[in-house]
């Protein structure tokens, strides 16, 4: 979520460029980061949210909602306000399929490990892959299925 206020715009075109669906562009309401703050009070008082309880940025976190509207910062508080007032929007999104894998050698024999959202049409050569639903990716060269494995990669 990326709202179209100050250098806004400018982020989101070039994000939507590379991500494409996962950049939500947000229009500023006017309501002040207070008032966004307010719609979810009964949400957070009520321990409806979930912090991972090892992660290294919770107490900040909790801190800013503590020290909100007077503390040094309010950014993380205004984004999780904007978050919430979309999160029933995120419930309904499809989740992507989980990339899967390939191992890549080339006609000089160099290989290279790649998702298959980043290979496309640039990896010539032989590669060993699975998609993340299971299914063998097929070969730019031959529209053939190439080598199919399933299972975890161990580096």
């Amino acid at each position: 979520m990326i709202e179209r206020a100050a250098n806004g715009p400018a982020l989101i075109s070039e994000l939507l460029r590379k991500f494409g669906k996962l950049i939500i562009p947000v229009d500023p309401d006017g309501r002040s980061k207070s008032a966004r703050l307010g719609r979810h009070a009964d949400l957070i008082i009520g321990k409806r949210i979930w912090l991972p309880a090892g992660a290294e940025w919770r107490d900040d976190f909790i801190n800013e909602f503590i020290e909100f509207p007077n503390g040094k910062f309010t950014d993380q508080v205004d984004a999780t306000s904007q978050f919430l007032d979309h999160a029933a929007e995120f419930a309904a999104l499809e989740p992507a399929p989980p990339a899967g894998l390939a191992v890549v050698v080339n006609s000089a024999g160099r290989t290279r490990t790649t998702t298959t959202s980043t290979a496309h049409n640039r990896d010539r050569g032989v590669a060993a892959a699975v998609r993340g639903n299971g299914q063998p990716i097929t070969s730019n060269q031959r529209r053939a299925p190439v080598l199919s494995v399933k299972g975890e990669v161990i580096y």
